[in-house]
Parts: C-alpha cells; structure tokens; sequence
C-alpha cells in the first residue's frame, strides 16, 4: 500500500465521519422537531382543556342566574298571591262590617246587643 492509498483511505474515513456527523444532525434536528411538535400539541391540548373549563364555568354561571331568575319570580309569585289573599280578607272584613252595620240598624233599643 503506497502513500496515495493511504491518503485516499483517509480522505473516505473522513467523508465517512463527515456524513455521519451530518445524519447525527438531522436526527437530532428531527428530535428537537417532534419535541417542538410535542411541546405544541401539549399547548393545543391545555388550550382547549382551559376553554372547555371556562365554557363549563360560564354555563355554571348561566345556570345560577337562571335558577336566581326563577326563584325571584317564584317569590314575586307567592309575594303576588299574599298581596291578592289580604285583599280578599279585607274586602272580606270589608262586608262583614256593612252586613254587621246594616243588621244592627235593624234592631231597635237595647236588643241589637243580643246580637253579640
């Protein structure tokens, strides 16, 4: 083996080595990539995680001020029908004291307090 061999052989070890490094740097570039991707699919997926949370948070909310809604308008309901009883007693009481006036009127002397 001569000189020029030699230096030919080299020359290929080094070309070898060469394209080596090289793929070893595509592959790490390829796994910083599917790292990156990774990174970026996690961010997506928190994303929507935090969206379906505040959607849940907002319907939550929607449901509270519905119920608080109902129930105003079921006390505004029982307020309504306490307000309308009252004044069918009064209006009751009302004309009970008419017929009671007007009964006494009809008894002459000391005899309308039999009535009592």
């Amino acid at each position: 083996m001569n000189l020029r061999d030699k230096i030919d052989q080299e020359k290929d070890r080094t070309n070898l080595r060469d394209k080596i490094d090289q793929e070893k740097e595509r592959m790490n570039l390829r796994d910083k990539i599917d790292q990156e991707k990774e990174r970026t699919n996690l961010r997506d997926k928190t994303d929507q995680e935090e969206e379906r949370t505040n959607l849940r948070e907002k319907t939550a909310q929607e449901e509270e001020r519905t119920n608080l809604r109902e129930k105003t308008a079921q006390e505004e309901e029982r307020t309504n029908l306490r307000e309308k009883t009252d004044q069918e007693e009064a209006n009751k009481m009302k004309e009970f004291r008419k017929k009671a006036a007007r009964d006494l009127t009809k008894f002459k002397g000391d005899s309308w307090w039999k009535v009592f």
